[in-house]
């Protein structure tokens, strides 16, 4: 390639860059400050302790802090979680099954499986579920310490866009559009 084009396309682009300088073309982005509600702290009396029931396990700090007992084993039981989400219609909720004696899978609304816990280990998850009258579907296939923890509340209506509701079942689409 000669010098003069590329002498050419330097001068080109150094003269562009200039005007857009000049004319203001290139500017900081501006954002509205967002609107926050601050919600007040609120002190909590007493402690939170926490132990951990394995050396391969997790700090049981939601001992304290969720609704701890083992779970039905009847498919269908309801956890009543109403003091937790008033009356939000979905529920994120922390499902927890800590040394389980037996292999034990939690289910949840559908009869869906949501989490599973081998004989003598713990695990945790959070699953989104739906709100009937305050209570969310969840059982257990065997007895095990359980501990059950809301960490949000949702009413969504499903004729939104955005908006966030829990299905009683998962709904699959195979292919293209229904």
């Amino acid at each position: 390639m000669s010098a003069m084009p590329r002498l050419l396309r330097c001068t080109i682009a150094a003269a562009i860059s200039v005007a857009m300088l000049v004319s203001g073309a290139v500017t900081t982005a501006h954002a509205d400050d967002a609107v926050v509600t601050e919600q007040p702290l609120t002190p909590v009396q007493g402690e939170v302790s926490y132990s951990v029931a394995q050396q391969s396990g997790f700090p049981q700090v939601e001992s304290e802090i969720g609704r701890g007992a083992p779970l039905s084993t009847t498919a269908g039981a309801l956890v009543d979680i109403s003091a937790a989400v008033g009356e939000h219609t979905a529920a994120l909720v922390r499902v927890a099954v800590l040394s389980a004696a037996d292999d034990v899978t939690v289910f949840g609304a559908g009869g869906q499986s949501v989490l599973f816990a081998a004989a003598g280990a713990s695990a945790s998850t959070s699953v989104l579920l739906p709100v009937v009258d305050g209570h969310v579907q969840l059982w257990a296939s065997a007895a095990a310490q359980t501990r059950i923890e809301v960490l949000a509340a949702f009413t969504g209506d499903e004729t939104k866009p955005g908006s966030i509701f829990a299905l009683d079942a998962p709904v699959t689409r195979i292919g293209g559009r229904r």
